[in-house]
């Protein structure tokens, strides 16, 4: 989205002025100039430039034939001039930047909430130029009476022609025909159970974004024999899984998996073993800049804990972060080996931190 000069020329732009003149690099490849805090409004009118039938509308002057200046829920036909105006420059080629001041102005004297400079909601300004234009530029001059169509037990497809047919009798215009649509609404009463079904006219659907249920996780594991290369791995787990989700997700992604007691989970910090997760610990306590390590033990996480030990100051270290994970891969494990982790660290190290 353009809110700035595109253009192969650099200019400068000042607030006094409506638009800075020079070939854009294409038509329709210009920058919008902020009136103020005004990028909400810039990048919902180049996404309306680019919709393609809109544009072809404005372009062709076909909407003063429809203009509406008599239809007292628009703005007496002067929205749809001043968007026909915007299009007709933002496709000249003859403009780098231009200054939307003019539909500013008027959109803010029918709705004061986007009368300021500041930022706004840029949805709700599109819901109300695009429901503006469509009064602007309605062809009904003399809207009829007309009441809601109520399913009665019909087909689904019968109801929602007989609505769409309601209500092209008091709508129809160019946005009726590109932008809007029928929506399904279909309620129960929860005591005496009649079903209401009725299709309503909408030009905008919220739909919710949809919810990450996973993550993904880097972590070294560390097989059995002793002196085997870490292996980099990243797993995609559950969001709110836990270290058992992890352990198992392993155990299906490997060539002779041990059993999951035979897996230790580690944190290290700072090149030393910092602690131990139990199973039962969430994945969401382990954070993306944590180094995490899995590493296949000859016992059980039970047999091994009286002598499972962590690192202190003496002990090698871990590749430093800057090695790429291809050459960690070559490089051999050297003091780097687990028994510092069993009893064999204990003929290595005088000073042992149990846990």
């Amino acid at each position: 989205i353009r809110t700035g000069p595109a253009s192969r020329y650099t200019s400068s732009y000042s607030y006094d002025r409506d638009f800075v003149q020079g070939e854009s690099v294409e038509p329709g490849a210009v920058g919008l100039s902020n009136l103020g805090n005004t990028c909400f409004m810039n990048s919902m009118l180049q996404c309306l430039m680019m919709t393609e039938p809109l544009t072809r509308y404005f372009l062709s002057n076909e909407w003063r034939k429809d203009l509406n200046e008599d239809n007292v829920l628009g703005a007496n036909g002067k929205l749809a001039k001043a968007y026909a105006d915007l299009t007709e420059k933002m496709w000249s080629g003859k403009y780098t930047s231009i200054a939307p001041r003019s539909l500013k102005q008027i959109i803010g004297s029918k709705i004061p909430t986007f009368a300021g400079y500041q930022q706004q909601d840029s949805q709700e300004l599109m819901i109300f130029l695009l429901d503006g234009l469509h009064e602007d530029l309605n062809r009904i001059r003399k809207k009829p009476y007309v009441e809601t169509v109520e399913s009665k037990g019909r087909p689904d497809s019968e109801v929602a022609v007989e609505s769409w047919e309601r209500f092209m009798m008091r709508n129809n215009s160019v946005l009726v025909e590109n932008v809007e649509g029928l929506l399904k609404s279909h309620v129960t009463c929860p005591q005496c159970g009649y079903e209401s079904i009725t299709f309503d006219a909408y030009t905008c659907l919220s739909l919710p974004l949809p919810v990450e249920n996973s993550r993904r996780l880097n972590f070294i594991y560390v097989p059995l024999p002793y002196g085997s290369n870490p292996m980099h791995v990243t797993a995609s787990l559950p969001q709110n899984g836990t270290i058992l989700d992890l352990k198992n997700w392993l155990r299906k992604n490997i060539d002779n998996p041990p059993e999951a007691s035979r897996l230790a989970v580690l944190d290290v910090y700072d090149h030393k073993i910092f602690k131990r997760y139990t199973d039962t610990k969430l994945l969401t306590d382990i954070k993306t800049n944590d180094v995490t390590m899995v590493v296949e033990l000859e016992a059980t996480c039970e047999e091994e804990n009286e002598r499972f030990i962590g690192m202190v100051d003496q002990a090698p270290k871990l590749p430093e972060s800057n090695v790429s994970l291809e050459e960690c891969s070559k490089q051999p494990t050297s003091n780097f080996e687990l028994e510092i982790l069993f009893s064999k660290a204990k003929h290595m190290y005088g000073k042992l931190i149990f846990f």
